[in-house]
């Protein structure tokens, strides 16, 4: 192309943008601009620079503060400057800058997406830092639509009520994050997409019911003994020996409460000045124990991380040893699977007392229709 004709081009193309950039800052009514920055928030010189996208003569027209920082890596210790600005001040001279507080957005938004192709593929202790000034936010996905991002997850979604699909994906991400933080991109979703097929496989459970049973005194008593239940990630319920750890069949790490502590439940639903049994009669229906074994299955999840993979031959199995709490009085216990069968065996047994409140199951906590 001529040098002339290029430089024509040239021209042409910076007055487009400038013609651009003022019909940007032409549709936003100055009169309508807010400061997004908080009254009274200060910011360092390089704070400024750096949040703000600004350069040093940007500046030098607002008022600062000076104060004084000892510099203690050089030999001896020198004292240096530090210039601090009113947030608010540096936000109007970017709105000036950047075309307005959409043009002073827009430049945020676009700095941001480069950081994530750059950034967000390195291990996380190797990242550097995004800056941006305290009140610019990021969309990001929702939990709830993370764990659905492909049609593999949104598939097992469908397969999984709501009160275990939380605590799975919430086990999972733990997981992630602990063992799994180099899997990238279609790696990660793969796995989760592989756990979550295992957990529909795995994990059966008695349909939960939706009502609450009635209050009653002895219901109170059992929650408030539910709410002293000792946790596994509290070292001094360890000490006080209130709960126990062991070592499973797999290999595995499991935690329950400790026979002193079954025998406050015991004498919570044994209570004779508040008999639970008075009104709802040994398992009968939604209004007894069928809907009050949910509780203390709750708190068990809670106290104990029951609910958690174990390693197999055929990849990861979900193994929820709390389950047992739902079982009642079935006639075909040499059918438990294994890993069931090895949590009731290592961990403190729950007493028949228990069980006969219940009502009558099968294996996996569903209630018998012929009960």
């Amino acid at each position: 192309m001529p040098r002339a004709r290029r430089s024509a081009a040239v021209k042409l193309k910076q007055s487009k943008l400038d013609s651009g950039n003022i019909n940007r800052a032409e549709e936003q009514d100055e009169s309508e601009w807010e400061p997004r920055s908080r009254r009274g928030n200060v910011l360092s010189k390089r704070q400024s620079l750096a949040q703000y996208r600004l350069k040093d003569k940007d500046l030098k027209d607002i008022p600062f503060g000076q104060d004084t920082w000892t510099d203690t890596d050089e030999e001896p210790a020198v004292e240096r400057p530090v210039y601090r600005y009113q947030e608010q001040d540096v936000e109007r001279v970017a709105w000036e800058v950047h075309h307005g507080p959409d043009g002073l957005l827009k430049r945020l938004k676009r700095d941001y997406q480069w950081y994530k192709r750059s950034q967000m593929s390195k291990n996380p202790w190797k990242r550097l830092k995004f800056d941006a000034p305290s009140w610019f936010t990021i969309d990001t996905p929702s939990d709830e639509d993370r764990w659905e991002e492909t049609e593999g997850l949104h598939t097992a979604r469908l397969q999984l009520p709501d009160w275990l699909w939380v605590p799975i994906n919430k086990y999972v991400d733990a997981q992630y994050l602990s063992y799994n933080a180099w899997r990238r991109g279609r790696k990660a979703l793969r796995w989760r997409e592989d756990l979550l097929d295992a957990a529909v496989l795995d994990l059966h459970y008695p349909t939960r019911p939706e009502d609450v049973p009635p209050e009653s005194e002895a219901l109170d008593a059992l929650r408030r003994i539910l709410e002293l239940a000792p946790r596994y990630d509290d070292r001094r319920q360890f000490k006080a020996g209130r709960i126990i750890r062991y070592h499973c069949a797999d290999g595995e790490v499991g935690f329950a409460w400790s026979g002193a502590y079954l025998d406050r439940l015991e004498l919570a639903w044994h209570c004779k000045q508040h008999p639970i049994l008075d009104t709802t009669g040994p398992g009968s229906g939604l209004a007894g124990w069928e809907t009050i074994r949910w509780e203390v299955y709750d708190k068990f999840v809670e106290c104990t991380q029951s609910l958690r993979t174990s390693a197999s031959a055929n990849g990861p199995q979900w193994v929820d040893d709390a389950r047992m709490w739902l079982v009642g009085r079935t006639t075909h216990r040499a059918d438990v699977p294994p890993l069931w069968r090895r949590c009731l065996s290592l961990s403190p047994p729950l007493s028949e007392e228990y069980r006969a409140l219940l009502p009558l199951t099968d294996d996996c906590g569903c209630v018998d229709p012929h009960d």
